[in-house]
Order: C-alpha cells, then structure tokens, then sequence
C-alpha cells in the first residue's frame, strides 16, 4: 500500500515538473516570437521597443491605416518622357489610387470610376478622360472583369507602366542606389 502512495505521489510530482517545464518552453517561446516582431532593445533593466521609421515620421495613428509603395521614378516621370507621354496632376493621382489598390503582383486593380473620382476630388467625367488618355499613352491597359455571367468593373493592367518605369530606370541609372533586401539575401548567401 506504502508502494502505491510513494508511486502516485512520484507520479504527481513528475507531472508537475513536467507541465512547468512545459509551459516554462512555451513562454520562452512566445517571448521569443514578441521579440522578433518588434525591435526590442534591452537597455539596463529596461525593455524600450523602436518605433518603424513610418510610425516615427508620420505617428502610429497614419502607419496603422497603411501605406503605398510608389517609384520614385514614377513620381519624376515627366522629367523623363517626350512632351507627348507627360502625365497631367490628374492623371497622376489616378495612377497612385490604382497603384494603391494593386496589392499582388499577379491581382489587377479593379476601383470603380466613382471609388477614384470620389477619392481624388474630381468628377466622374475627368476620371474617364484621364483614364482615356492613360491608356492612349500606354501607360495602363483597361479590361472588364466579370462576374459570373456579367461584366461588372473595369480591371487596370499596370503592365506596360513597370515597362516604362523599367526602361527609365535603365537608361537613367540611380547615382546613389538603394540596397534591397533581396540583394542583401543574396550577398549573404555567397
């Protein structure tokens, strides 16, 4: 009988360090993870985590809301084309609302005409003409998307603008390039 208690009791004892030991794991492991979001810096006793540089330019109210990858070389387009293939300040905003909804490579933007005009400030009509002449100067292709058996929005291909972008970039090379996160991978692994 003796034996039985001595064994539950070993029983009872091993269980509990084994769940502590446990748990102990997966609170390291969950601190761990904590750490490895946030950029957290041990400095004396205190834990101080850093802002991103979005959060510390514009507040962390403006980076939760997100942001829009634009290049530069798109933002200087005018100082690189022919006086034809200028774009106009409207035509600019409708291609930075495009580009804002084009969140995979492989997924076209589909904003409506009154989503932009709404979100620009310009009428329906200007977004139109703008968008007409966008596609005149080939810097986007417009298709209709449809939805199960009916046409229902147009869809933007931003193609032939990388194109161009890709061409400026080659012909007037960046003096003073950024390195990518991709180029660092790369050279690591070499």
């Amino acid at each position: 009988m003796r034996r039985i208690i001595y064994i539950s009791i070993i029983h009872k004892y091993c269980l509990l360090v084994f769940f502590n030991i446990y748990y102990i794991i997966l609170f390291i492991r969950h601190y761990k993870y904590i750490l490895s979001c946030r950029k957290v810096y041990n400095i004396g006793n205190k834990i101080m985590s850093k802002k991103s540089d979005i959060e510390e330019k514009w507040s962390k109210e403006v980076a939760e809301r997100g942001f829009t990858q634009v290049p530069n070389y798109l933002l200087d387009i005018n100082s690189f084309v022919n006086e034809d293939y200028k774009i106009s300040p409207t035509e600019t905003m409708i291609l930075l609302q495009l580009i804002s909804k084009w969140w995979k490579a492989e997924e076209k933007p589909y904003p409506s005409m009154r989503t932009i005009s709404e979100k620009i400030g310009v009428s329906e009509r200007q977004v139109q003409r703008a968008i007409k002449s966008l596609i005149e100067k080939e810097y986007i292709t417009k298709e209709r998307k449809k939805h199960k058996k009916y046409l229902s929005t147009n869809v933007y291909d931003l193609t032939p603008l990388v194109k161009i972008l890709t061409t400026i970039a080659e012909e007037y090379v960046n003096k003073h390039p950024r390195k990518l996160k991709s180029e660092n991978k790369i050279n690591n692994k070499e």
